[in-house]
């Protein structure tokens, strides 16, 4: 005779979702409850009766499948020392080893605190008020109130909240955070009290190593009412609310202070956290509970998750298998979504722990969390699907799927990308930037954009009068030092100081050659066969114009030259004689034609023109140093590019046109860029 452990408990419970009657088994050695149905109910009385055979109405694969569940998780009544043993060997396959509870609990671990049940016990009458139904009524009221002596002072409100962004708020900040937390936790706690619950532990959770209190409420399982327990999950979040109408409340009324402030940020993080945190249906907060308890669908993760995985089996496979429960659409659809919300969340995790430790150490745990997160459910998966291959075989429909999946899989292994689109931009061959050597007027002009200039071609003079007046007093004083020279010998004094007018005679002619020097670098003329461009708007003659001003560009417009940027990985695809051509970012010029010149062998460390970088709004990352400089934020290797000659009919062409080229490429496939990409990164972070 097959009989449960004396120690167990059969609850009846409140109907499941199609009104069939269900019962809870309680566990108080696991603290686990396991819920049956009318099916389960029946296998049990058929197992426990002297002979197990008689009365029949049990299917047999179902009763061996439920004897082997309930021998799973030792709820059968043994004896002698094969049961212990038995029970010895079902402990130890359910601890973990050491390395796979080191690699989970680092990122999750349970810390236990306090056994609060006695307690409780004694101090949830002073609570009895809290229950009252008049009290949602009552803090809805104090919230409007609180509401409207908030709003006339919103820019207040608002104001304070910039201003707690500092050191010292933000430690008020995670004050007010454990305090509410505080008493979320006995919000739960004392609810669940209420409806007759045992609550044996509250203590903190480490996500991340971030702390989160958590209260165990497990016992709540017993409850018939499916409301009662909706209570009970929403308890934190309703004495959260009420803490925040309380502190609005004292917010409007304190004087400024530190008192005021805390009231601030409990007011606002209640409910920010509230509705932001513990609504979340996905993971397993309040929100989870929640939507379990309304939808009266226990252990809605585990089942959910069994509904998604037939689905998706029939989805694929159509090999007719029944459905664990009713199909639910709404089922699959969670389950789907918390899936794709956990592997978001995973990455995100794996991305932090990467970040927390050395390089190397982050990212194997990096690794080791996809691995456990992502790609070992899936492995788990394919292995649970070998026993069925007898069964997927035959299917038409496993067929289409292999199809589809070797078609996606051929995407993405076969090379089909032979082409490179970088950011780049083309320049002039020789640009010269002319300035104005002295502060004056324009005097003569002949530049104008577009304008094609020869070799020592006037272009602008500037007509600085100072100058031309000091040239003249220079002139006149050596016209007279030498007259006095010639006539020294007609007038004795002139004669004694003769060596003193030579000197004097020096010195003017050697300024004077200055002046005339500087007379002739106000005429500016073309240093080479090119195109005027950027003419400084309003230059016309007469214009004042300051020494150092930029007049005008000079261009060769017929010889270009271009860079383009390329990443490490795609580095490798490009050779030297490699062609392609260019597009303007404007998109209203042809095409022009370019070659590969060369790439370098490292790695730029700093941009020597201010073209494409992400501080100017361009493609390529990049930042300042603190000495002026700009370095790449990634490694990118510079492409040359040699241009075809763009002809006179492109005269109209600025000096720079920004773009990007697209350069013929070693084939590569998606698959084969993804892996390259992914080892040069693990090379790179892990220094080797």
């Amino acid at each position: 005779m097959i009989a449960l452990r004396q120690d167990l408990s059969l609850l009846p419970v409140e109907p499941d979702r199609t009104g069939r009657p269900a019962w809870v088994l309680h566990d108080p050695a696991q603290n686990r409850f396991f819920r049956f149905g009318a099916a389960e109910i029946a296998m049990l009385e058929q197992m426990t009766r002297p002979d197990p055979a008689a009365g029949g109405g049990v299917d047999a694969k179902q009763a061996e499948a439920f004897l082997a569940y309930l021998q799973q998780h030792n709820l059968l009544q043994g004896d002698g020392d094969a049961n212990r043993q038995r029970l010895i060997k079902a402990r130890q396959d359910q601890t973990p080893g050491w390395f796979s509870w080191l690699s989970r609990s680092y990122l999750s671990m349970r810390l236990p605190l306090v056994r609060p049940d006695a307690f409780l016990d004694a101090t949830q009458g002073y609570l009895r008020w809290w229950f009252d139904p008049r009290m949602k009524y009552l803090m809805l009221a104090l919230g409007l109130i609180g509401l409207a002596m908030m709003l006339p002072r919103l820019d207040l409100f608002l104001a304070t909240a910039m201003a707690n962004f500092t050191p010292s708020g933000l430690l008020l900040y995670f004050g007010a955070l454990a305090l509410v937390k505080m008493v979320h936790e006995l919000g739960h706690a004392y609810t669940a009290k209420h409806h007759g619950c045992r609550v044996p532990v509250m203590g903190v959770a480490f996500i991340v190593f971030w702390p989160i209190l958590y209260t165990d409420t497990t016992d709540a399982w017993r409850l018939r009412s499916r409301m009662a327990r909706v209570e009970i999950d929403v308890a934190g979040m309703k004495a959260e609310i009420a803490v925040a109408i309380l502190a609005l409340l004292a917010w409007s009324a304190l004087p400024e202070g530190w008192l005021k402030d805390i009231c601030f940020m409990i007011s606002t993080t209640s409910l920010l956290l509230t509705f932001a945190v513990n609504l979340n249906p996905l993971m397993r907060f309040d929100g989870y509970y929640l939507m379990s308890d309304w939808l009266g669908i226990e252990n809605l993760q585990e089942r959910a998750t069994a509904m998604a995985r037939w689905r998706l089996r029939e989805w694929l496979f159509a090999i007719g298998d029944p459905p664990p429960e009713r199909p639910s659409s709404l089922m699959v659809a969670y389950a789907i979504g918390a899936w794709l919300y956990r592997l978001v969340l995973t990455l995100t995790i794996a991305a932090y722990v990467y970040s927390f430790f050395f390089k190397l150490l982050g990212a194997l745990l990096f690794a080791w969390q996809l691995w456990l997160y992502a790609i070992k459910p899936i492995t788990r998966e394919i292995a649970q699907l070998r026993p069925l291959l007898p069964r997927i075989l035959p299917s038409p429909r496993a067929w289409l799927s292999l199809g589809i999946l070797i078609g996606m899989a051929s995407l993405l292994a076969l090379p089909v990308d032979r082409g490179l689109s970088l950011p780049a931009y083309l320049r002039s061959g020789e640009v010269s930037v002319v300035y104005a050597p002295v502060s004056g007027r324009v005097g003569s002009m002949a530049v104008e954009n577009g304008r094609a200039a020869s070799r020592d071609m006037p272009l602008l003079s500037i007509i600085a009068e100072d100058a031309e007046l000091e040239l003249e007093l220079a002139e006149r004083n050596a016209t007279m030092l030498r007259w006095q020279l010639e006539m020294q010998g007609l007038a004795p004094p002139w004669l004694k100081r003769s060596g003193v007018i030579e000197a004097d005679l020096e010195a003017t002619m050697a300024r004077l050659h200055s002046l005339r020097r500087q007379a002739e670098r106000s005429k500016l003329t073309a240093a080479f066969d090119g195109v005027v461009r950027d003419v400084l708007p309003d230059l016309a003659p007469g214009q004042w114009v300051g020494e150092g001003d930029a007049l005008f560009t000079l261009t060769d417009g017929m010889e270009w030259q271009g860079q383009a940027f390329v990443s490490e990985a795609d580095a490798e695809r490009l050779r030297p004689g490699g062609e392609g051509y260019f597009v303007a970012s404007d998109g209203s010029r042809p095409a022009i034609p370019v070659r590969i010149v060369g790439i370098d062998a490292a790695a730029l460390r700093e941009f020597d023109a201010p073209y494409l970088l992400s501080i100017h709004g361009g493609p390529l990352q990049a930042r300042s140093k603190p000495n002026g400089a700009v370095e790449p934020l990634r490694a990118y290797y510079r492409v040359h590019l040699g241009v075809r000659p763009l002809g006179g009919g492109q005269a109209d062409f600025p000096h720079v046109l920004q773009g990007h080229v697209v350069l013929k490429a070693e084939a590569r496939s998606w698959l084969d860029q993804g892996l390259v990409q992914l080892l040069a990164q693990l090379r790179k972070e892990a220094a080797i």
